[in-house]
């Protein structure tokens, strides 16, 4: 598998950007969809399904599901 710059593969890398821009962003606002997606080069739909498989496992890993 591809590496990043940061030593991360690709896919752990766009699911750091979504979670930094739309809940840890240091101004308290979210960032708007559309710029997560253009920075990703990704559509909408695979940013929310990425968000979605992220906050299924977050539940899994607390024991909420």
């Amino acid at each position: 598998m591809e590496r990043s710059q940061s030593g991360a593969n690709p896919a752990e890398d766009a699911l750091k950007t979504i979670v930094d821009m739309q809940y840890w962003n240091p101004s308290g606002i979210s960032e708007d969809w559309l710029i997560i997606v253009n920075r990703l080069y990704m559509s909408r739909n695979k940013v929310l399904r990425k968000r979605n498989a992220l906050i299924d496992e977050t539940a899994k890993r607390l024991a909420w599901a």
